[in-house]
């Protein structure tokens, strides 16, 4: 197994480089798809282009034979070229683009052993049209070498008896030379495939790792900041064409300062790796995003979410924290750890900006860590919360702030 280097990528195994995991692969065959397409048609243009120039050669009398020999083979080649273009246009997909190219190689083979047979003047460039035919197919088809080199070996010898048959007058030395030279030549081009496939696909590998990384947050895994404001940036216009609410649930871990001074770093990160994986299990829909925005602040992204939604995940976010029940030992509000939650919504189409969402939640976070931490505080853009009313107090005498359209706060 072969792991790519530092940036942990996706492993490539077997001798002929393979991603490991299926979905890797299939990911990586559909990403390669446009530029596999473009190979096989450049393979099919060059064969058209060697059988026309060949065609326009005998048209102005360059070769001596009768035209029957002298043009159907060549037009056979053409036509292998033209239904070889057709079914690439007519099958798109990865397993068509490759069996549209088998059958290409094999028809362009079968082509070749007849124009072998058919012109006898071919006797002394023989062994160059085989060695160039198999070297245009084992370069250019995208075909998974399990189906390409028997086909490149079986092809060569096919094209190489088939010459020896219709020229048997030719010297046994010449004719021992050529097969060694096509041996020689399949081994090479097969060699050069499994490190073009290793090459292509290490690349790959890479991208894919890096593009991660640009993405990520290295410590959680949950998205970056860079990835959080793409997104919000993109689901604010689009919300916006729809007319549809978008929310923001901000989160900021209560005393982490203190977590990380009196039992270390490490533990730290732990913990927020903990709470990262609790925050990922509070995500409930497709487009809904988990972003880590600061050191010790989460933010989720709630697309097509209104006030009441946005709510509820921000409850369903208190509650999960709350039964996970994560060690904070030097916290002054108990044990475990605690958040404080801002829960922000807006609509594009008010005049306002992503960037005033985001602020918006920012301020709200801070203030329910003004107010005493371990509590959420909610308010829509544009929409300026009175202030907080007197409230009641719970059986355990905590104050609980209600009565306010659009806004909360109170310990949870």
């Amino acid at each position: 197994m072969d792991q790519i280097d530092a940036w942990q990528g996706p492993a490539i195994v077997g001798f002929f480089h393979e991603f490991a995991e299926p979905d890797v692969e299939h990911r990586f065959l559909t990403a390669m798809l446009a530029q596999n397409r473009l190979r096989a048609l450049l393979v099919i243009a060059i064969a058209a282009l060697v059988s026309g120039t060949g065609v326009l050669a005998r048209q102005i009398g360059f070769f001596s034979e009768p035209v029957v020999f002298r043009l159907w083979p060549a037009l056979v080649q053409l036509a292998v070229c033209g239904v070889a273009t057709l079914a690439l246009w007519r099958f798109r997909g990865v397993r068509g683009t490759e069996y549209a190219a088998t059958g290409f190689g094999i028809a362009y083979i079968a082509a070749r052993c007849i124009a072998l047979v058919a012109q006898p003047a071919l006797a002394d460039s023989a062994p160059g049209v085989i060695m160039g035919t198999i070297c245009l197919l084992f370069l250019g088809l995208p075909v998974r070498p399990a189906i390409l080199l028997p086909l490149m070996a079986i092809g060569s010898g096919v094209m190489a008896a088939v010459w020896g048959w219709q020229h048997r007058g030719v010297d046994s030395a010449a004719i021992g030379q050529m097969l060694e030279w096509i041996v020689i030549t399949d081994i090479v081009l097969g060699a050069g495939l499994r490190l073009f496939r290793y090459s292509v696909r290490r690349q790959w590998a890479q991208a894919q790792a890096l593009q991660h990384m640009a993405v990520h947050d290295e410590l959680t895994g949950a998205a970056n900041r860079r990835a959080y404001e793409s997104a919000l940036t993109k689901e604010w216009l689009r919300c916006q064409s729809i007319g549809a609410p978008l929310s923001l649930v901000m989160l900021d871990v209560d005393f982490f300062k203190l977590l990380n001074d009196s039992i270390g770093h490490a533990a730290g990160d732990a913990c927020l790796r903990d709470l990262a994986r609790l925050l990922e299990s509070c995500l409930s829909r497709p487009g809904q995003i988990l972003a880590r925005t600061g050191g010790e602040e989460f933010t989720i992204l709630l697309p097509e979410t209104n006030e009441m939604a946005a709510r509820s995940v921000a409850r369903r976010v208190l509650d999960t924290i709350r039964d996970a029940a994560i060690a904070h030992p030097c916290s002054p509000l108990g044990a475990h750890l605690t958040v404080s939650l801002g829960v922000a919504t807006g609509r594009a189409g008010e005049g306002f900006a992503a960037w005033e969402l985001t602020a918006l939640a920012d301020r709200l976070v801070y203030s329910a860590k003004r107010e005493g931490r371990n509590r959420l505080r909610q308010e829509s853009l544009g929409v300026e919360a009175p202030p907080a009313p007197a409230g009641r107090l719970d059986a355990a005498g905590r104050q609980i702030a209600v009565g306010w359209k659009g806004s909360e706060a109170g310990f949870l």
